[in-house]
């Protein structure tokens, strides 16, 4: 309670909570915490990425936006919600664990797999990594 009696105490309690709710939304989705999943989650993706970002390459970057579109279209339903949840939501593997009611090594595995056959499909399709 504050040193002065509040004239209405329901103002001043629902204050305090709005207050209280604001501080925990600030850190659970600060941006540190958000980089880190972002960062971590495209250095997993490197291996299957072709590096170089000149203006002369934009033909063969939407190529590769197709090649990976449907290549992510052939998956399986299940293998498709943890590979988008991964690297295009940048959810935690814990989670995608969650969200696809799977163990996190299992997403991990699912996850790596994945990366291998995208890396293959990639390759076959003429990119150099």
């Amino acid at each position: 309670m504050p040193p002065h009696k509040p004239s209405i105490l329901s103002t001043y309690l629902g204050k305090i909570t709005r207050q209280a709710s604001i501080d925990i939304y600030r850190k659970h989705s600060s941006k540190k915490r958000w980089g880190s999943e972002y960062a971590i989650s495209l250095s997993e993706l490197e291996e299957c990425l072709p590096s170089g970002s000149s203006p002369e390459q934009e033909v063969e970057v939407n190529l590769l936006a197709g090649t990976i579109s449907d290549y992510i279209r052939r998956l399986s339903p299940e293998t498709r919600n943890v590979f988008v949840g991964r690297y295009y939501f940048m959810d935690s593997i814990k989670t995608v664990a969650a969200n696809n009611s799977m163990s996190e090594s299992k997403v991990k595995s699912m996850l790596y797999r994945t990366r291998l056959g995208l890396k293959e499909h990639l390759e076959k399709e003429g990119f150099s990594l």
